[in-house]
């Protein structure tokens, strides 16, 4: 009895360590790897894969996949566009279905039924499929240079061999055989491997002699001396280009055609009337409030202007600029002599409280809203047209025909096989590093105006220069990467919609003549000397600081009075000396103070109150391989 328990104990370790054995011996892997490779007189190849792997339903359970590259890039970064096509897919020499999807880079074949589970044994699978334009053309020698097994495979990869069959007349350059396996990336020759040069068929036998772990690769390369194999000329390179870049070559030549026609509209419409010598003016346009001059000075803008009405209510006399707490109050006056009040000013002060808090509320927004809606409305009807053109009819075609090319464009290269998703991510990425840039520079002009006063210009030019200097190298990085031709004559179209508005406007002799009156008022605000012919009083100043203040030249301005308003010991009647705290008034100081609080209760009114709120596969596992990217030749 004794010894039955122990042979049984024996015979069942016997099975149990037999299961273990059997286990390990057919492990999901590739157990070899064969490609026969048969180079074409004409440079195209037909190649012939035969891959022996073992299923065990893990990774492998209705078949492989290969994927294949099709797109690469020559060293100027066009695109490279390669044949793939499938002859003929085998398992066990039997036919077996597959069918093709595009992929990042290129072609993936799935190989097998997506409706039938493969029995747990092991396969062997043949692809046979052509390609072309894999050969690289030198000085001194041509080369076959190809990514034999590539780096994609989920599965360790026992060995294999690697066959390149060549045209007789070709002489291959025997001590320029080389092969290389390992992670992508990875540089220097195999140790892994040996060859075998026949002279008989002119073929070149590679030998993978150890193991290729999962994600490792094995490349081969060729030379062979010039002439045997015809380089492509000039005309077929040409043809291939084309081909490549259809998508990119139509954007560029409409960019082209659009660039001719903004210029002879430009010539046509978008030249202002000839500008005579500008000389110092006293004082700004005859019957122009603040608003209208700025609107006129910088064609349509309301920057500071509603701000600069603000204040010229208050120098007038019916508000005053008090502080509670910490913010900024307007308060208005006892006075009642309404005449002296423009329309428009009458509805400012009308719509506010006799003491309006600049703290964001939703009932100040909706009035702050309004009345620069109101602002906004009277300015283009009192001076677009008449002062000047902004030509928006072109504007629009220039756009809308722009963006009807560029869809065409983009469908284009979407047919020819560029990957739609490239070129978007391209343009997301140049949209989100415009953002971002505008982002740093707004906020360091915000903190150095506030901090270094007349020469933060100068100082925000340090920051802006390396910011610009960063997004062109990562420009032409973004460029590269996503391919030159379309996203260049893209960023070319895109640019010249930019800057085509500000260069189609123009005045008219009337809006020319009064654009000469403001820059001769800005010229006076700047200039410090030669203002004999005038008597400078804190009243001049008062009267026209919201002119100054719209320009941006309210610092300009008070500099040129600084002498006259110590010597008058001048505090502003229209504003609290709380604002400035250098013994007398600042308009730095005040500016600051006054936008900060302006912002807190009007930058939630640019917009209208409401306006906003708050792999697959399927039991396919495979890999890649085919020629390697960094070698496309794709020259003209």
């Amino acid at each position: 009895m004794k010894k039955k328990l122990i042979f049984l104990f024996a015979f069942a370790f016997v099975l149990l360590m037999f299961s273990s054995i059997s286990k390990a011996s057919y492990e999901e892997k590739i157990y070899k790897y064969d490609e026969n490779i048969y180079i074409n007189e004409d440079g195209s190849m037909d190649v012939e894969e035969i891959i022996t792997v073992y299923a065990g339903g893990n990774k492998i359970q209705r078949g492989i996949y290969r994927d294949f590259p099709t797109k690469y890039k020559d060293k100027y970064g066009n695109k490279v566009k390669v044949k793939f096509q499938v002859d003929e897919i085998l398992k066990d020499g039997e036919e077996e279905p597959y069918h093709t999807e595009r992929v990042n880079n290129g072609v993936r074949v799935y190989i097998g039924d997506s409706n039938k589970t493969l029995s747990h044994g092991m396969y062997t699978y043949t692809i046979r499929y052509s390609t072309d334009r894999q050969l690289g053309f030198y000085e001194d020698y041509d080369e076959i240079y190809w990514n034999a097994i590539g780096n994609g495979w989920e599965f360790k990869i026992d060995g294999g061999t690697t066959k390149v069959y060549f045209p007789e007349k070709v002489k291959i350059i025997e001590d320029k055989i080389i092969a290389y396996s390992g992670a992508y990336g990875e540089t220097g020759e195999s140790n892994a491997y040996s060859y075998y040069y026949s002279k008989y068929d002119n073929c070149v036998t590679f030998n993978l002699m150890k193991s290729l772990k999962p994600q490792e690769g094995f490349t081969i390369a060729v030379a062979f001396e010039k002439g045997a194999i015809p380089e492509p000329d000039f005309k077929t390179k040409l043809g291939w280009f084309i081909q490549d870049n259809a998508g990119g070559i139509f954007a560029g030549v409409f960019f082209i055609v659009l660039f001719i026609w903004q210029f002879i509209t430009w010539k046509k419409c978008g030249k202002d009337p000839k500008k005579n010598v500008i000389i110092p003016i006293y004082y700004p346009p005859e019957g122009l409030e603040p608003d209208d001059v700025k609107y006129i000075d910088k064609m349509g803008s309301t920057e500071k202007a509603f701000e600069a009405i603000i204040i010229n209510i208050a120098i007038k006399g019916f508000f005053k600029f008090e502080k509670e707490k910490s913010k900024m109050v307007i308060v208005k006056t006892e006075k009642d002599s309404y005449d002296e009040m423009t329309k428009f000013e009458k509805q400012i002060y009308d719509s506010l409280d006799d003491r309006t808090v600049l703290k964001y509320t939703e009932s100040l927004q909706k009035k702050l809203f309004k009345l620069q809606t109101k602002q906004k409305e009277r300015l283009k009807k009192k001076h677009t047209g008449k002062m000047f053109n902004l030509n928006n009819l072109y504007i629009g075609l220039s756009i809308g025909i722009s963006a009807v090319f560029l869809t065409i464009a983009f469908i284009i290269s979407m047919i020819v096989g560029e990957d739609p998703a490239d070129i978007f991510a391209g343009a997301v990425i140049i949209g989100i590093m415009g953002f971002i840039s505008w982002i740093i520079i707004f906020v360091f002009k915000v903190i150095f105006k506030c901090i270094f006063k007349r020469i933060w210009k100068y100082i925000l030019g340090i920051i802006v220069i390396p910011v610009l200097l960063f997004d062109l190298v990562l420009l032409a990085v973004i460029v590269y990467e996503f391919g030159t031709m379309f996203m260049i004559s893209g960023l070319l179209i895109i640019a010249s919609n930019i800057i085509y508005p500000f260069l189609i406007r123009a005045y008219t002799k009337e809006g020319m003549k009064v654009k000469e009156e403001i820059e001769g008022f800005k010229l006076f605000i700047k200039t410090v000397e030669g203002d004999e012919a005038i008597t400078k009083t804190p009243e001049m100043f008062d009267k026209y600081f919201a002119y100054a203040y719209v320009l941006g030249l309210e610092n300009d301005w008070a500099d040129k009075f600084e002498d006259i308003l110590k010597a008058a010991n001048y505090e502003p009647y229209w504003c609290d000396p709380v604002f400035y705290t250098t013994g007398h008034f600042n308009a730095s100081h005040f500016s600051s103070s006054f936008e900060t609080s302006m912002h807190s209760g009007i930058s939630s009114a640019s917009s209208a109150p409401g306006s906003s709120s708050g792999s697959g596969g399927g039991g396919f596992s495979g890999g890649g391989g085919g020629r390697r990217p960094e070698e496309a030749d794709g020259k003209i």
